[in-house]
């Protein structure tokens, strides 16, 4: 994976995990609502010890209440 790409995953990790303490959630019951095991989503908001899907992330991000936008532009070429 591109280390753009984890970035990203950290910045949204990171996220999940400040909107589950604003909302006072635990990983227990984040795993609940989701179907998952509590190790499994501490396992996932530290993705360097398990690799984590988008699609993971997206569904962590969307039981806590949160949307995820995302941006595509061209790349700016440089000049000389």
């Amino acid at each position: 994976m591109s280390d753009k790409a984890t970035m990203i995953k950290t910045k949204i990790l990171n996220e999940i995990e400040k909107e589950m303490k604003r909302l006072g959630m635990s990983q227990g019951e984040l795993g609940r609502r989701m179907g998952v095991e509590r190790y499994n989503i501490n396992r996932y908001l530290r993705s360097y010890k398990t690799p984590v899907s988008f699609d993971r992330i997206f569904e962590m991000a969307e039981t806590v209440g949160l949307d995820i936008n995302v941006t595509v532009k061209r790349k700016l070429k440089k000049k000389d």
